[in-house]
């Protein structure tokens, strides 16, 4: 999204907004009863936006203000040096458990950075969620969902 302006990634927001299927109702309801669990590792969306605003969860507003800064910075270079600063910044709050040599690596995708927070912010319009808490991990994403004392 080299070249973007605020105009056009809130036009693409709504457009993918309107395209997104509506949630199906158990989903919908239990977006209602607390916010989102999101995970994944480095490069996921969940954790970008949570680079971005230096915390482990957050609110649309959050991602705005995210969006609004990544268009400011105007390149991927300006983009991928910002995000490494304050991801390492931000690491024990938002990853505690991370490994801190991995934060030493060239931040990951940042020419992807902007359009991930475009389609968590879509996905939070669509679905009405209110907050997102992101939680690390590693790989094996499917045995986290099926791992029921994580849920209790």
């Amino acid at each position: 999204m080299g070249g973007a302006t605020s105009q056009n990634v809130k036009a693409v927001i709504a457009a993918l907004t309107d395209e997104l299927p509506p949630a199906p109702a158990w989903l919908a309801a239990a977006l209602q009863e607390g916010p989102a669990v999101a995970f994944g590792h480095r490069s996921s969306c969940f954790r970008v936006a949570c680079d971005a605003i230096g915390a482990s969860g957050f609110a649309p507003e959050d991602v705005k203000r995210a969006t609004a800064k990544l268009v400011s910075l105007g390149d991927d270079g300006a983009r991928a040096d910002w995000l490494q600063y304050v991801a390492q910044g931000h690491a024990h709050v938002v990853a505690p458990l991370s490994d801190r040599a991995a934060l030493d690596e060239p931040y990951p995708e940042p020419h992807l950075a902007l359009a991930k927070l475009v389609l968590v912010a879509a996905v939070m319009a669509k679905l009405n969620v209110e907050r997102v808490e992101y939680h690390e991990t590693n790989g094996s994403c499917l045995g986290v969902l099926l791992h029921e004392p994580f849920w209790d």
